[in-house]
């Protein structure tokens, strides 16, 4: 009996004392964080230190091009037919839909014999033989001088025929001639074209001017189908699929030779085949970007005569030239400036009336 009592006091004893210790600790803790408070000050977080406003920001001066995104109107003829000018049979034919053709190769044979690709400003359809000259030779010259051939005068030699047998060698023909043929030639409007479709293959049978091939319709003219508003004035290019094209101020092609550029592009030829109306997205941007400011909005102030910023406490004339995604690209009056920061939200609106 007397050690049941005895333990029922050493359990009591113990349960006195936990909440004790517990209140002890809890003290001790508590004097020494406030003594660590002392030799070691908890920081105030950097955003709660100061509520002081913004003032200035950074100006990043560059190029500014205008880029716009536009629609063309897209008007076409149809596409140019690939003819020889003799009779046989296909014997060689590297056409398919897609294939690129180039000045000073070969697509087919007749009879065995590679036919010339040469494109020329207009088709050839005399025999030219020693002594020959004209529009028509100067024309042939021209297409020859563009493949690196050197030909001297406007008469055809016997230098420019031994000139021409080395082309038509470079494309398989070995023959020796005496005239330069039209019935050796495939005429080409550009000096790199695509097909679109083969109008004869390996087989078959070519009598006279038969059309071997078929280009992509071409592009005659181009218009915008809206002019966009508030443009900064300068020369300005279109820009399709990488290829620059001049224009002028409403988007019309300066230079005629650069409409075939487009119907070349991989924009045109899709539109071509999936539209009725040809329209293809394109760029339209300053041939030479301006100098600009980039700087947010609220450094702009409006005042009764104009238009300015404020840098180093100063009032410094601007034009708007356009914005994006919260920036606001602008032409200082004075192109000396280089700044690095300028004034935001500006209070003596005065300085710029």
């Amino acid at each position: 009996m007397n050690t049941a009592k005895q333990t029922d006091n050493s359990t009591h004893t113990k349960r006195r004392w936990v909440p004790l210790f517990i209140v002890v600790l809890t003290g001790v803790m508590g004097m020494g964080v406030a003594a660590g408070s002392l030799f070691f000050p908890i920081s105030t977080p950097a955003p709660l230190e100061s509520s002081g406003i913004i003032a200035e920001a950074p100006v990043d001066i560059g190029g500014f091009s205008d880029s716009r995104t536009i629609s063309l109107l897209v008007s076409t003829v149809e596409g140019a037919h690939l003819k020889v000018a003799r009779s046989g049979l296909v014997t060689a034919s590297s056409c398919s839909p897609g294939v690129t053709i180039k000045s000073g190769s070969t697509m087919v044979s007749i009879d065995g014999q590679p036919i010339l690709a040469l494109a020329t400003s207009q088709p050839l359809w005399r025999e030219f033989p020693v002594g020959s000259t004209g529009r028509d030779v100067d024309v042939l010259f021209s297409a020859l001088r563009e493949l690196g051939i050197e030909i001297k005068g406007q008469t055809v030699t016997r230098s420019v025929l031994r000139s021409y047998e080395g082309l038509l060698k470079s494309i398989g023909v070995s023959t020796a001639i005496t005239s330069i043929e039209p019935s050796d030639l495939m005429w080409l409007p550009a000096s790199e074209v695509t097909v679109s479709s083969c109008d004869l293959h390996i087989g078959g049978e070519i009598s006279g001017r038969t059309t071997v091939a078929t280009l992509p319709p071409t592009v005659s003219s181009i218009t915008l189908k809206e002019v966009p508003g508030d443009l900064t004035p300068g020369d300005r290019m279109l820009i399709i699929d990488g290829i620059e094209i001049p224009t002028d101020d409403q988007g019309n092609v300066i230079a005629p030779e650069a409409l075939n550029l487009i119907s070349q592009t991989q924009s045109f030829v899709r539109a071509t085949t999936t539209e009725s109306e040809v329209i293809i997205t394109a760029s339209w941007s300053l041939v030479e970007p301006v100098e600009s400011w980039t700087i947010p909005p609220s450094a702009i102030v409006v005042g009764k005569t104009g238009t300015c910023i404020v840098v180093d406490g100063k009032p410094t004339a601007i034009t708007i030239v356009g914005s994006q995604l919260g920036q606001t690209f602008v032409v200082p009056q004075d192109s000396s400036l280089r700044p690095n920061m300028v004034s935001l939200s500006p209070s003596d609106l005065s300085q710029c009336e």
